[in-house]
């Protein structure tokens, strides 16, 4: 459990947060046959993730003086990375 938490913070969670975002895209292009429609859908896809990841980062600090507790903690600790993420 400890390793897991590990890799949910700091450099380490930008890693496996571009990791996911790979394999998502991978799965999504083959899914469709790696065509002119796949590639769309993978450019939609990972839009739609940079956003969720740039939200993440960017509401950090907000949340976490509007809403204490562990989640936004942890978002406002790990902002830099979940922006990583982003640009990943």
């Amino acid at each position: 459990m400890r390793r897991l938490q590990d890799a949910l913070n700091g450099w380490s969670l930008t890693g496996v947060l571009a990791l996911a975002v790979v394999l998502m895209a991978f799965a999504i292009a083959a899914a469709h046959g790696f065509d002119v429609e796949g590639i769309s859908a993978v450019i939609r896809a990972t839009a739609r993730t940079s956003l969720l990841f740039f939200c993440l980062a960017f509401s950090a600090a907000t949340l976490v003086s509007f809403l204490p507790n562990g989640w936004t903690r942890w978002q406002h600790r790990n902002r830099r990375y979940l922006g990583g993420g982003f640009v990943a």
